[in-house]
């Protein structure tokens, strides 16, 4: 699958049993539907994400996001914490820039 934002190809990357997609090059994640709660519930988001945001990570948020899966054009979301995901309302996939699912504050995450 090509990355939504940069379009270099991502790498499967498990974690606890949850496969998410990773782009390599500009630090992004892909999530299936589903997966975000899964990571809440084990509690393993600032492990799956890469490390915190950077200047490439910030500049990335201003990059239109584009669902290859579904060749979709993504929707920019404000979540908990004010952070800004990509999310596809085709296959309700989400996509995280770099560091944004580590500042993700998950613990409000379907709860509110």
């Amino acid at each position: 699958m090509k990355c939504p934002k940069c379009q270099q190809e991502m790498e499967k990357k498990t974690f606890e049993g949850i496969e998410v997609d990773r782009c390599y090059h500009c630090g992004g994640l892909f999530l299936d539907k589903g997966e975000l709660q899964d990571i809440d519930n084990k509690n393993i988001g600032p492990l799956v994400d890469i490390a915190a945001k950077s200047q490439k990570a910030e500049a990335m948020d201003k990059v239109p996001a584009y669902c290859f899966r579904c060749s979709n054009p993504m929707i920019a979301l404000k979540g908990a914490g004010d952070i800004t995901f990509d999310w596809c309302d085709q296959c309700e996939g989400l996509f995280f820039d770099r560091g944004e699912l580590a500042a993700f504050d998950l613990f409000d995450y379907g709860n509110g």
